[in-house]
């Protein structure tokens, strides 16, 4: 279990996060809500070890999280542009002792990313791919998606983690987006920030199943199992193209 206890955040002496207390469930799938002055990235770059905290803890398993237990993208250039993909692969394999070369290329093969491509040349949803694929090899039990599945339909995204997650590992999960995404229909819980406090206690999945029915005009089917193939041998499908 993740637990947050407590914490504050500033920023330029200004108290972004205030007295943030949260629990989150070990393989779980949670979604942080909010805009750029909510606390979001704050708190996400925190337990990724990135940010320093004032005070306040955070817990993995009741021990103060380590840095290498958790992957961590936040799709605005942590993936080193002038690398072939497979090189950023092997670059990563230096610091994750978890890290599997294995999944990563088989990741990469269904998704349809040549490993030789330089990873400036792909697009901006293609990239976002590549942190997903690159931190899920890591095999870390925590893994922090800061705004990186914004850049993907949520069929896309679902065809990938489940692709991902069929692999075997299973961590938990939390993802932040600056306004809300389509995502929210996979994760088990979402919190809404603002101004570096809860607003509400975390829905559940069925609340927001119930929620996206009667708001969001989101169809059943587009929520299932993909029944074809989202990608083809230059990418994305040429017919998917809902970004």
């Amino acid at each position: 279990m993740l637990k947050i206890a407590h914490l504050m955040v500033k920023r330029h002496h200004k108290t972004i996060i205030h007295d943030l207390n949260v629990e989150i469930p070990p393989a779980s799938c949670t979604l942080f809500c909010g805009d750029d002055t909510s606390g979001v990235k704050e708190l996400l770059a925190c337990l990724a070890g990135i940010q320093e905290y004032q005070s306040g803890q955070i817990l993995w398993e009741e021990q103060p999280l380590q840095k290498m237990d958790v992957a961590y993208a936040s799709g605005n250039g942590s993936v080193f542009i002038e690398q072939t993909i497979l090189a950023y692969g092997k670059f990563l394999a230096q610091f994750y002792p978890a890290f599997s070369l294995t999944i990563y290329q088989q990741l990469l093969h269904t998704c349809h990313l040549d490993a030789a491509k330089r990873i400036y040349r792909l697009q901006r949803e293609e990239r976002a791919i590549l942190e997903i694929i690159a931190a899920y090899a890591t095999q870390c039990p925590l893994m922090i998606f800061d705004d990186v599945v914004s850049s993907l339909s949520l069929k896309k995204w679902q065809f990938l983690w489940q692709e991902c997650l069929t692999l075997g590992h299973v961590p938990t999960l939390l993802l932040g987006c600056k306004e809300e995404h389509e995502a929210k229909a996979m994760a088990d819980n979402i919190f809404y920030l603002q101004d570096g406090q809860l607003l509400v206690q975390p829905l559940s999945k069925e609340t927001m199943t119930e929620e996206m029915a009667k708001h969001e005009d989101i169809q059943e089917k587009n929520i299932q199992e993909p029944s074809g193939r989202l990608f083809d041998e230059k990418g994305w499908d040429d017919d998917e193209t809902d970004w």
